[in-house]
């Protein structure tokens, strides 16, 4: 049997494929921490907390926007017939990476005690700075690594085959978690060594799994090399020499000076974008800190309400939100790629898909965590008096962050970092000046006060949506009308999903059980949610964008798959393979 070659990914695939990975990797990484916590204990998770925390600053510094900016370039490149540029841009994005990655590696080793007494003062009880110090310089290990396989990610992007990129995290996870696991048990069961010993070689897992993940993708890429000269002869066949506007092919590739300001202003870009999302939420936990104390709450009830808002209940959200992160990696070469040829039909075409594809997928999921958001904060965390509403609000936000998130990303795909940055800057500064307004008006009204900061949150980034639908209109002329009539054509499944989900609530209440019956009860729900809405939605033609992968056409043959769609299976060709391309021709 011969090796399975790569295939390039469409947008819409692509993003199926990397919301697989998002989610699978969030779930493993939720569950292990539940038994790893349980052997390193409160010391060793202090330990482990810090020394991620610093891990995680330098990483960005030293990666992030590397994978979409490598991207970026090359699907603009490939699309330009620059396809030398495309190979100096990944030589010059691995040696950004061995400068800046070692720079990193040798400050942490450097300055890791000083980094230690930051964190910990001079105590003969609990986590020494000794300890925290050892611990940076073990997982500085991971600086010597990741950026590399970052770089090699952002070169499977950028080639559109979003498969092996992803597949890569859920192995880099997987070998992590077992790594940990496994070694924190030898390490206290076998050899009886400290909790704190367990944590270095947590901490060594990390850059190990990291390792494996680099071979892979490594191992993928020279295996395949002629997908990658088929991916380039496709191009050039692709390619019209007769179209004034597009440079002749294999013209002098563009100067290094060129392609490193290129990749820098990517980077940067990406990067203060980065950080301006950090600044968002640090700037509503203060706030919200602020506004509580002003009002009356107790120091204890205020921690909680602001770790339930900023911790918790985001990682029940993160169902709904793992789509639009996995939407907005795919699209950044798709973009590129036709906003460098000036398709702007294309990228009008992209556009909508991506709205179609969180419609499809991320409003039902909402709609339903909504409906049942007081059982779904149960079990996973136990009864709470704020946590439902937070959640509810959570969930709001994150829909409108789906579009902003994936909006951003094709914007920073067409070398609009600025504007980006000046429209996330806007939202920043409105949600902070609404925050405590909206605090005290909440209060006043006697609603509960805590949820004015998520409105403001809302709002801000609503005002932020509408300023880069504009810009977008502006630049590419983008219509949502295709758009409006995908929302015309949900309104039936989804008021029927919700209409039976209201009934069942109704009927079967939740409230007064256990978690495990509980969590019995929603899969329930979850599943009479699915048979309505699915049928319904295959009728109308709402799941058409998603139902252009290989294995739906394949399953779209078999009877129950395709009657569950209110679709015919069909021996041949199905309807979705004669009618629906994920990337049409253009139209002149």
């Amino acid at each position: 049997m011969g090796k399975k070659r790569l295939r390039e990914n469409s947008f819409v695939e692509g993003s199926l494929i990397a919301y697989l990975a998002i989610i699978i990797t969030k779930v493993m990484g939720l569950l292990y921490n539940i038994p790893f916590y349980q052997m390193i204990g409160d010391e060793g998770g202090f330990i482990y907390s810090c020394a991620y925390s610093i891990y995680v600053l330098f990483l960005s510094v030293s990666t992030s926007g590397i994978p979409v900016a490598i991207s970026i370039l090359i699907g603009e490149y490939n699309a330009l017939g620059k396809f030398k540029s495309t190979q100096s841009a990944y030589r010059l994005g691995r040696r950004y990476v061995t400068l800046v990655s070692f720079v990193s590696f040798i400050l942490i080793q450097i300055f890791a005690p000083a980094l230690s007494r930051f964190f910990i003062s001079a105590s003969d009880t609990g986590a020494q700075a000794s300890d925290l110090t050892f611990a940076f310089r073990v997982v500085a290990l991971c600086l010597l690594i990741v950026p590399f396989l970052s770089v090699e990610r952002g070169y499977m992007q950028g080639h559109k085959f979003i498969g092996v990129s992803s597949a890569s995290q859920v192995i880099e996870q997987a070998v992590r978690i077992a790594f940990v696991l496994i070694g924190a048990y030898v390490t206290l069961y076998i050899f009886h060594q400290s909790q704190v010993h367990a944590v270095f070689v947590a901490l060594f897992g990390a850059a190990f799994a990291a390792f494996i993940a680099w071979i892979y993708v490594v191992v993928k890429k020279r295996s395949n090399k002629d997908a990658f000269r088929s991916f380039s002869q496709k191009k050039i066949n692709d390619f019209n020499p007769s179209d004034a506007s597009l440079p002749p092919l294999e013209q002098h590739a563009d100067p290094s000076n060129v392609i490193v300001k290129k990749l820098i202003r990517y980077c940067s870009t990406v990067v203060i974008y980065t950080i301006s999302i950090h600044i968002y939420t640090v700037v509503d936990m203060k706030l919200l800190l602020y506004g509580l104390d002003k009002i009356g709450y107790s120091v204890v009830e205020t921690q909680t309400v602001v770790g339930i808002a900023s911790n918790w209940a985001p990682k029940i959200a993160m169902i709904t939100a793992a789509l639009p992160i996995g939407m907005a990696n795919s699209i950044a070469p798709h973009i590129a790629n036709s906003y460098a040829k000036r398709d702007l039909l294309d990228v009008n075409v992209k556009l909508n898909q991506a709205i179609a594809v969180i419609f499809c997928i991320n409003l039902p999921l909402t709609i339903g965590l909504i409906i049942f958001a007081p059982t779904v904060y149960t079990i996973f965390y136990g009864a709470s008096p704020h946590g439902p509403s937070i959640l509810i609000m959570t969930l709001l936000l994150t829909m409108v962050n789906s579009f902003v998130n994936v909006f951003s990303m094709a914007g920073q795909s067409m070398g609009k970092g600025r504007t980006i940055i000046k429209y996330t800057i806007i939202g920043i500064v409105l949600n902070a000046a609404c925050d405590l307004p909206l605090i005290f008006l909440f209060h006043r009204i006697e609603l509960r006060p805590y949820l004015g900061a998520s409105a403001s949150s809302i709002l801000g980034q609503s005002i932020v949506l509408a300023l880069l639908i504009r810009s977008l209109h502006r630049e590419v002329h983008f219509s949502a009308k295709p758009s409006f009539q995908m929302a015309k054509k949900m309104s039936v499944p989804i008021v029927a999903m919700t209409a039976v989900l209201l009934l069942l609530r109704c009927i079967w209440p939740t409230e007064g059980h256990s978690r495990l019956f509980q969590t019995l009860q929603m899969v329930v729900f979850a599943l009479a949610g699915i048979a309505v809405y699915l049928p319904l939605a295959g009728r109308t033609g709402v799941l058409d964008p998603l139902l252009t992968h290989p294995v739906a056409v394949r399953l779209l043959k078999f009877k129950p798959f395709a009657l569950l769609l209110g679709r015919r299976p069909r021996s041949g060709k199905t309807a979705v393979e004669e009618t629906m391309s994920d990337d049409p021709p253009n139209e002149k």
